[in-house]
């Protein structure tokens, strides 16, 4: 009987662990996965492209403003803007691509 208890409560462990697992949406997992991976960064203005490279790593956000900021791939430098930008992670730098840096 006390065997059962254990296994039951050990059972009800694991499930109350996991669910936070199965509530997540597609996109949250994809983003967890995509943490530290390259990205490719391409900024407009005035619907131009004003900034197209790639990170070395994770592309992170400003806290304090609506700015993203990124190790270069291309440069090696640290890269900040503020401007309109799509980051698209885990993709491959096509062939025949030319960076646009500031």
């Amino acid at each position: 009987m006390r065997k059962i208890f254990k296994a039951s409560m050990f059972a009800a462990a694991v499930l109350l662990a996991a669910s936070p697992l199965a509530g997540c949406s597609d996109a949250r997992i994809a983003k967890f996965q995509a943490l530290g991976t390259p990205a490719r960064v391409t900024c407009y203005s005035g619907g131009r492209v004003i900034l197209d490279d790639f990170s070395t790593g994770k592309v992170l956000s400003e806290s304090e403003s609506d700015g993203i900021y990124f190790n270069s791939r291309t440069t090696g430098r640290l890269i900040e803007t503020s401007a309109d930008c799509v980051i698209d992670h885990m993709t491959a730098v096509p062939a025949g691509w030319t960076p646009v840096l500031p």
